[in-house]
């Protein structure tokens, strides 16, 4: 098998050698418009050509270039400026979604029918360097916390064993349930709810216990579409506390069962 090893994009007049795998870094500051990339192998801006630069620093400039060189000061060989774009029209910005953080590898691709031929780097792929600390196991059982963590297995099972359904101890004649919900319910003499649509990708279960001082009537409605299997209105005698198990048994069918304690 052989391999192109040069190029002559002018008929001849100039000859480019090419490398593969080209691999350059820049430390230019964040806020500097100008990047500048040292890469002693790049020889040819030609369209197509590929680098991949480690960039010390993150992106925050607006409308960024870059300029690739040979060495870091004094350079023999420099190409560019030409400006850093996604592989859609848009300029790196601050807030574009192909901006970098510090310590990324991102890959850059010429285009050099941008804008009139002028050229510009097309941003194809990056790597993020960052790394996220473990989610603590308060974190987990509060469910209030919004930075990006890692999961540790041992903190994972303290969390998941700690959960319970949310309890809920008053609830308005003619509402609609909410799934993975505990109603604890007294005070009451007449009651009607609706339960919930049936998700299809996620746990339906709910619970409904009733403590009855007096005696209580609740009729049950299931929602368009689904069947209801078992009860649909329970008579509760007072000084009694029944409890209502309701859960999805397919995707258009729900059961309810009730126990009667005391």
């Amino acid at each position: 098998m052989s391999y192109i090893s040069q190029i002559s994009p002018d008929n001849g007049t100039t000859t480019y050698k090419l490398t593969d795998c080209l691999y350059g870094t820049c430390s230019t500051a964040a806020n500097t418009v100008a990047k500048i990339a040292v890469c002693e192998d790049f020889n040819a801006l030609v369209h197509g050509a590929t680098i991949r630069i480690y960039m010390t620093n993150q992106n925050t400039a607006t409308s960024p270039t870059l300029t690739i060189q040979d060495k870091a000061s004094s350079p023999t060989v420099t190409f560019g400026p030409k400006p850093i774009l996604r592989y859609a029209s848009t300029a790196v910005g601050t807030n574009a979604e192909a901006s970098w953080t510090a310590g990324t590898v991102i890959m850059l691709l010429y285009d050099s029918t941008y804008s009139s031929n002028t050229g510009a780097w097309r941003v194809v792929a990056h790597r993020n360097n960052t790394t996220y600390s473990a989610m603590s196991v308060s974190e987990g059982q509060t469910g209030t916390a919004t930075s990006a963590r890692s999961m540790r297995a041992d903190y994972l099972s303290q969390i998941a064993g700690s959960w319970s359904y949310p309890v809920i101890t008053s609830l308005t004649s003619g509402s609609t349930l909410v799934w993975n919900r505990e109603y604890r319910l007294g005070s009451i003499t007449s009651l009607t709810f609706t339960i919930p649509a049936i998700r299809t990708n996620d746990a339906n279960e709910i619970r409904v216990v009733f403590t009855a001082g007096s005696a209580i009537t609740a009729a049950i409605t299931a929602p368009s579409g689904v069947t209801l299997y078992g009860i649909n209105d329970v008579s509760i005698a007072s000084g009694k506390v029944y409890e209502l198990s309701i859960a999805t048994i397919s995707a258009s069918a729900v059961s309810v069962l009730c126990k009667e304690w005391g």
